[in-house]
């Protein structure tokens, strides 16, 4: 007799197999969930990381790029100007320090042949045939008639100059819109502002200068050109430090530099940058130094 065999029977499990109990389904999933926790975690941490390398990255590519601007405006300070003239200066205010450099754009200067004198508009005479001086003679002055109107013309036909006294170690910006030449007299004179100090006769040379002043405001780090304080242009941003010293030929090291001090004494501009940025719960803070040379103290 053949016997069929009930299909309910497949709902058994086969002989020598066996189910998972509770328990096993519950360590499995304890383990993933500790498994996927460690990934997790390991992935939030190399997002940490490549978030701190990259603002770290990007800190040291600013303060380099900071310190190149300023080493390359060192590198010309005292462009066709005396040692006595202040070319580069340095006013120490702890961390946050004003930095100045000058040049000469023209090779020619003017002396002022006569007294100027505060509150006026005294013409700066640099050419006088009553003078017995040899540097206010009016021969070869028309040299430097033209170069000064050739600088006024390029600055769009009113010039900027600075004027500048050793003695009584003063000096000041002005402006000109022509310059005079007649049989006994070569001169330009101040517009728009009067004078704010008098200068000797013999005593002052006018230059037509190209400045840049370093200084923070906040945390960023601006350059002002020939004095035009309405439009600071901004270099490095997120600065905490920004900090110069002089170091001398003989060797010493100064953390000033004022009006009287001679530039050609420079050996070396040492710059410190100091940065920092927020990077999640850390701060990222960089800091880079440079020295740079002002070649022109080898032809002052």
């Amino acid at each position: 007799m053949k016997y069929r065999r009930s299909i309910h029977s497949f709902d058994r499990w086969p002989e020598g197999e066996q189910g998972y109990t509770l328990l096993e389904l519950t360590v499995a999933v304890g383990l993933s969930l500790v498994v996927g926790a460690i990934a997790l975690t390991n992935f939030q941490g190399t997002q940490r990381m490549v978030r701190y390398d990259t603002e770290r990255t990007s800190l040291n590519q600013n303060l380099r790029s900071g310190l190149d601007i300023l080493g390359m405006n060192v590198r010309l300070a005292g462009e066709n100007l005396p040692g006595f003239f202040p070319a580069i200066l340095v006013t120490d205010n702890g961390a946050t320090d004003t930095f100045t450099i000058r040049r000469s754009i023209l090779d020619e200067n003017l002396v002022g042949c006569q007294d100027i004198n505060a509150g006026t508009f005294s013409p700066i005479i640099f050419g006088d045939s009553s003078s017995t001086e040899a540097q206010c003679s009016l021969s070869n002055k028309n040299e430097v008639l033209t170069a000064w109107a050739g600088s006024r013309v390029t600055q769009g036909g009113v010039g900027l100059g600075y004027i500048y006294e050793r003695a009584a170690d003063v000096g000041e910006w002005f402006e000109w819109d022509s310059e005079t030449s007649n049989a006994n007299m070569m001169f330009i004179t101040p517009i728009n502002n009067a004078w704010i100090n008098s200068y000797g006769a013999n005593q002052a040379f006018a230059y037509v200068l190209e400045e840049w002043r370093f200084s923070l405001n906040g945390n960023t780090l601006q350059m002002v050109v020939d004095n035009d304080v309405a439009n600071p242009i901004n270099i490095v941003n997120g600065l905490t430090e920004f900090n110069v010293t002089i170091e001398l030929s003989d060797g010493t090291t100064v953390d000033s530099y004022a009006n009287g001090d001679d530039w050609s004494d420079v050996a070396l501009v040492h710059i410190t940058l100091s940065a920092e940025e927020q990077s999640g719960k850390e701060m990222v803070r960089r800091s880079m130094n440079g020295s740079f040379f002002p070649r022109n103290v080898l032809s002052g």
